[in-house]
């Protein structure tokens, strides 16, 4: 016997900007800690390059911060475009009928 089929959910959309801040805020705070260890004389110089990670982490969140409503604000334009053009795929400009 076949099981009846399940209808597929919409896909959920997660804060963006608040992960990518979260993530900010997370390599920021171990950015702080690994500077105060080292300066403190208790962080080895072969595990400095953990520094550096931060400073990557803590960039690429920021900019994830400024990118992600520059993208999320192109898509609505982008979603408005057509929307206001009509259904896409849809008249002889697709091939069908």
């Amino acid at each position: 016997m076949a099981k009846p089929v399940k209808e597929v959910p919409p896909p959920l959309e997660g804060n963006d900007l608040m992960v990518a801040a979260t993530g900010a805020v997370v390599w920021a705070v171990a950015l702080i800690v690994l500077l105060a260890l080292a300066l403190a004389g208790q962080l080895p110089a072969s595990m400095h390059w953990w520094i550096w990670t931060c400073v990557a982490g803590v960039g690429l969140g920021v900019l994830g911060v400024v990118v992600i409503p520059w993208i999320k604000r192109g898509k609505s334009r982008a979603l408005a475009a057509l929307g206001s053009q009509g259904t896409p795929g849809r008249g002889s400009a697709s091939g069908q009928a």
